[in-house]
């Protein structure tokens, strides 16, 4: 096999895996977060707390030129 192809190959198991456990982390949280929601919680309150469980899933970006 190639170098590259075997590279290639380690990169993307690499990837999968961290967005399998991006996805389990997502999940767990959300969990977390629906055992505090209180009665008189509103569609916004929702989407609030599901924006704040994707900032703590998602990988931080730093941009660069």
């Amino acid at each position: 096999m190639p170098a590259e192809r075997y590279l290639a190959d380690i990169v993307a198991r690499a990837l999968e895996r961290r967005q399998r456990r991006a996805a389990t982390d997502l999940e767990a949280h959300l969990d977390i977060m629906a055992t505090q929601v209180v009665a008189d919680t509103t569609a916004e309150d929702l989407d609030d707390a599901i924006d704040d469980a994707l900032r703590h899933v998602r990988p931080l970006r730093a941009w660069q030129p």
